[in-house]
């Protein structure tokens, strides 16, 4: 993919070293995983370098960044102080990903609105949230056991269909128009992490409990999940959609780890 130009480079800024002029003049690690997530042949190779072996969409989505997670830390067998280190610093991840993605939003009116940029701050709230998901042992069959769905039910084509029809009945009722829907919904994710955050320890004043209420986390994720989805389906953006930027935006970063940014 040919990037020629500042304004072909997504993520230039004033402050990039060696573009004096409108051409790009630079080669950092961001914009090579740019190029190569845009070149088939790069895409095809670091999938298959993935392995991955589930059919779902978000089973698929959910190996990818176990992969992805592995590099940094382990995420199966944790001690109860790892799950409780680990759940937390994911829910920051998370909590700062919805504040850059509500910049985006009238409230502050720091960003102005573009849908692309704001989708892409959803689909890094999913990485963080699936990080979270893995370290706290909770599968995609966990919560097709909530919805009461079969094994074979794909989880993603599901909640999504009942997103986008649920949160447009709850939008006539209370009259929200959609900048107004996508606060709340920001604040509900807001709202989740402080539930997620009750099932571990994380208060250094307190002593420490020696185990985790697995259903209790289980749910809070759920919820978590489900607000998200909601956020997607607002945006327009189908099953298929957040399954395929989640999948470039996480080969970017596998790219940009490689070119070692």
């Amino acid at each position: 993919m040919e990037i020629i130009f500042k304004s072909d480079c997504p993520y230039f800024e004033d402050n990039c070293g060696g573009c004096g002029s409108d051409k790009i003049n630079c080669e950092c690690a961001k914009l090579k995983a740019y190029k190569g997530v845009n070149d088939p042949e790069v895409k095809a190779q670091e999938l298959k370098n993935l392995n991955v072996t589930a059919t779902s969409k978000f089973g698929i989505m959910l190996q990818m960044q176990n992969v992805f997670a592995n590099r940094f830390h382990k995420t199966q067998g944790l001690t109860k102080l790892e799950k409780d280190k680990w759940i937390n610093d994911y829910l920051v991840c998370i909590e700062d990903e919805i504040i850059e993605a509500g910049e985006f939003l009238p409230l502050y009116n720091i960003k102005p609105f573009n849908v692309t940029e704001y989708r892409k701050e959803l689909i890094d709230i999913i990485h963080f949230l699936m990080d979270g998901m893995l370290v706290s042992e909770v599968s995609e069959n966990d919560f097709k056991e909530i919805l009461n769905l079969n094994k074979e039910e794909d989880l993603l084509d599901v909640m999504i269909k009942l997103a986008t029809k649920d949160i447009r009945s709850t939008m006539v009722k209370a009259k929200l128009n959609d900048s107004l829907a996508n606060i709340y919904t920001l604040n509900y994710l807001l709202r989740d992490i402080r539930l997620v955050r009750q099932c571990i320890s994380w208060k250094h004043w307190k002593k420490p409990s020696d185990t985790i209420d697995q259903e209790k986390i289980t749910k809070a994720w759920f919820g978590m999940f489900k607000h998200l989805i909601e956020a997607f389906a607002l945006t327009g953006m189908s099953s298929e959609d957040v399954f395929n930027v989640y999948v470039n935006k996480n080969i970017e970063n596998i790219l940009r780890q490689k070119y070692s940014y």
